[in-house]
């Protein structure tokens, strides 16, 4: 916990001194890609950066295998190259720890703790949307070689396709369709999402979502999650989310929380 803490305070502190010039700036409304899994279909305005970051916790039980996840300060940055490209870059702590259950005496445990491989890349505006056809962008990354703990040999590339329709006054529909990539181990997995929010004033937030992989090894994984979020300030926004897994291969359960920030030039 104590790994995550000071980034928030710093993230927070420097919202509330910048409170009255970005007050005056800010007139678009602030769509994050976080904390659900899935990605909006806007990019972030221009000459603006946007930082993402949060506190996530995973559990996994198979077996006798005890399987627990703890990332601190898992950091998105977005900025606003052009009206409708953004550049991305991804970084963050993770903990790692697996435990055997076969000796209640004395159990078998690993720790595996450190950065994980960086990640860049670009989400580009394809379409507004009008009636049904649905507000789309495109999202390309893929994590640097020889960066992070692992320090993995060959980039491994993802494409992801991002939707979302009004559905009434308040509601809307989001969902990903997309496809990533171990060089490595030369395997591939397809993903999904759907997520539907509701906005409950102009501050308050909640989603339901589902999400998980399929077609491919090791075997599909399905999902679901809800959460909130909350606009602190037009340029700060808190959010809290947790969720559990629908079959066998998906985790038991996870949380997390986390901020938005944005920055105007």
């Amino acid at each position: 916990m104590k790994k995550f803490i000071p980034g928030y305070f710093i993230l927070f502190w420097t919202a509330i001194y910048n409170q009255p010039l970005l007050q005056a700036q800010e007139t678009v409304e602030l769509v994050g890609d976080r904390p659900d899994q899935t990605e909006s279909s806007v990019t972030v305005p221009h000459q603006t950066l946007q930082i993402e970051t949060g506190f996530f916790f995973m559990n996994n039980t198979y077996g006798y295998v005890k399987f627990t996840q703890t990332e601190y300060n898992g950091t998105l940055l977005r900025y606003g190259l052009l009206k409708f490209l953004e550049l991305r870059f991804g970084a963050g702590f993770e903990g790692n720890n697996t435990e055997i259950l076969n000796s209640a005496d004395n159990p078998a445990k690993s720790k595996d703790d450190g950065l994980s491989p960086l990640s860049v890349g670009f989400k580009v505006n394809l379409f507004k949307g009008r009636d049904i056809i649905p507000q789309s962008a495109l999202i390309f990354e893929a994590t640097i070689p020889k960066t992070g703990k692992s320090r993995p040999a060959k980039a491994d590339p993802a494409i992801l396709l991002a939707f979302a329709n009004p559905i009434a006054r308040n509601v809307d529909l989001g969902y990903n369709v997309g496809i990533s990539t171990d060089q490595e181990n030369h395997t591939a997995n397809g993903f999904y999402s759907l997520v539907i929010g509701f906005s409950a004033g102009e501050k308050l937030r909640f989603f339901a979502e589902t999400f998980g992989t399929f077609l491919f090894e090791p075997g599909d994984e399905w999902s679901a999650d809800g959460g909130m979020t909350y606009l602190l300030w037009p340029n700060l926004q808190f959010d809290l989310y947790g969720g559990f897994g629908l079959n066998q291969a998906a985790p038991d359960y996870f949380i997390g929380t986390g901020l938005i920030y944005r920055i105007r030039r």
